[in-house]
């Protein structure tokens, strides 16, 4: 009997005992940093309302000159390059699940286009929008908007504890 009884906790102490695999390191895979679309001044920050339906600006103005270059701020799909009332938009969806929607644009790209980081995706369009030439710059995230400041790795925010080098 103890010998039957020590070989089951040794065969359950096998079964029990971490794996090989579980005690490796998991990977942690960090999405590509985002850029601006164009060089400019933010000249008119996000407003972005709770709920969606109410008054608000959902997006970034940033201020520039007619015909920069707008390039695409994450590598993606073109779902949307066409005029809305003479209004240039294109609209880039990425892999995790973000659209970047750039409005008073005149795209240079197509529907269905792949485009990767910082490519050329159009130039800036002159609009009465802002009170001089802007880009609008929106972010939506499973349907929500969000302010796409916070995908800039210069607007992370890294907490240390007071004291703590460095």
């Amino acid at each position: 009997m103890k010998v039957q009884l020590l070989a089951f906790l040794i065969t359950a102490s096998f079964f029990l005992a971490p794996s090989q695999s579980l005690a490796q390191p998991h990977v942690v895979i960090t999405p590509p940093p985002t850029i601006v679309p164009v060089i400019g001044p933010w000249i008119r920050l996000p407003v972005i309302p709770d709920p969606n339906w109410k008054p608000g600006h959902r997006g970034l103005d940033i201020a520039s000159h007619s015909e920069a270059f707008v390039v695409a701020p994450r590598t993606g799909i073109v779902r949307f390059a066409d005029y809305i009332n003479g209004v240039g938009s294109v609209s880039i969806s990425t892999y995790d699940w973000y659209r970047h929607i750039m409005t008073f644009i005149e795209p240079l790209v197509s529907k269905g286009d792949k485009v990767v980081t910082g490519q050329q995706i159009g130039w800036v369009s002159e609009s009465g929008h802002c009170k001089r030439t802007c880009l609008h710059w929106a972010v939506k995230h499973f349907g929500k908007y969000i302010d796409p400041r916070w995908l800039l790795p210069s607007m992370l925010v890294r907490i240390k504890r007071v004291g703590a080098p460095g």
